[in-house]
């Protein structure tokens, strides 16, 4: 997400959790195009996604999920496989 949001001109610190620190919490009904999903537990976030619109997103999915690289998934209520692995 660093160096995604980086060549655009926006600082963004490195971690995850970091991230979070430093963006402004919104209500997921409120999600907007471009908004960053955090993914952990209550304590820390461990995983970001970029919002892309209609529940989807957009995330750095290693070979644990299937792939190796970018991945685009779906929100849903039970939570998706990244969420429900580390909650």
């Amino acid at each position: 997400m660093q160096a995604a949001f980086k060549s655009i001109g926006v600082w963004l610190p490195r971690d995850a959790y970091q991230q979070e620190a430093f963006t402004q919490i919104v209500d997921m009904t409120e999600l907007k195009l471009g908004d960053l999903i955090f993914f952990g537990t209550s304590k820390k976030a461990t995983h970001v996604g970029l919002y892309l619109g209609d529940c989807y997103y957009i995330h750095s999915s290693g070979k644990d999920q299937g792939r190796n690289g970018n991945g685009i998934d779906q929100l849903s209520e039970q939570g998706d496989k990244v969420r429900r692995r580390q909650s």
